[in-house]
């Protein structure tokens, strides 16, 4: 069966490694797919595939098993490597024909002509030469102003902000240099426990006097009444950790005298 593939003898090469693998009627299906361009079915029956009789459908099932099987998908991929060599070599040769041919049009004859020598490595070599020239001009105090100033239109700034930032980031050459005199501050002092304390006292006041504008008069006689309650509760815990276990009574003997009236509206 190998003698009978003329393809294989012309070119005098042995079969590849997937298609070694292959018996007689495989290889033949395959050499019918890659260089006979037959269908499946018909390559099928070419390589000698008997159909089920009188259904002539079971070749094309016998075709599409063997195209799928991945041996024969091997050898498939195998042989057209060498339909690729082989017709490259078949085009370089219609191009030489081409050009030989004094029927043919002297504009096509060129291309042929040009065409095999671009394919044999013999192709004109073209050159470009660029030249990139760099010219570097240093930027005036003007420049760098105009700069700021369309910077500054593009972030929505208005006129007086872009001044004021051109006058505080950007020096003229011209601006004259102010001779002033400094003095050292020593630095002061930490407040006191008595000062911190009237400070505190002083903010607190400050907070009520604020917060007391805000509500309306009952709202202010429940936010003293709810401060009390838990003025208390804060004292009778204070007293209740001190004494550790004493009578309830004494607790509230205490956080009575502890808590008047007067102490909670001074808070407030």
């Amino acid at each position: 069966m190998d003698n009978d593939l003329t393809v294989l003898d012309d070119d005098g090469r042995p079969y590849g490694e997937a298609m070694s693998k292959l018996n007689e009627r495989q290889r033949a299906f395959v050499i019918a797919l890659v260089w006979k361009n037959m269908r499946q079915t018909d390559a099928a029956a070419d390589a000698g595939y008997s159909p089920v009789t009188g259904n002539r459908n079971s070749l094309a099932v016998i075709g599409s098993t063997l195209a799928r099987d991945e041996r024969i998908a091997a050898a498939c991929r195998e042989e057209l490597a060498k339909v690729r060599d082989a017709e490259a070599s078949n085009s370089f040769h219609v191009l030489i024909r081409l050009r030989d041919d004094p029927c043919v049009d002297a504009s096509v004859r060129r291309k042929c002509a040009i065409d095999i020598l671009d394919r044999s490595g013999w192709g004109a070599t073209s050159q470009h030469n660029i030249n990139v020239v760099h010219e570097t001009k240093p930027k005036t105090s003007e420049d760098i102003i105009n700069e700021i100033r369309e910077l500054g239109k593009n972030a929505g700034w208005t006129p007086k902000m872009i001044e004021l930032s051109i006058n505080h980031c950007y020096v003229k050459e011209d601006a004259a240099v102010i001779d002033a005199e400094y003095q050292e501050v020593e630095p002061q002092d930490e407040p006191t426990p008595e000062e911190l304390k009237a400070a505190t006292a002083k903010d607190r006041a400050n907070e009520l006097r604020r917060l007391k504008r805000r509500m309306t008069p009952d709202e202010w006689e429940a936010h003293k009444a709810q401060t009390r309650a838990d003025k208390s509760k804060q004292f009778k815990d204070q007293y209740r950790g001190q004494q550790n276990g004493e009578a309830v009574t004494e607790i509230t003997t205490f956080a009575a005298t502890v808590v008047d009236e007067n102490s909670i509206d001074d808070l407030l």
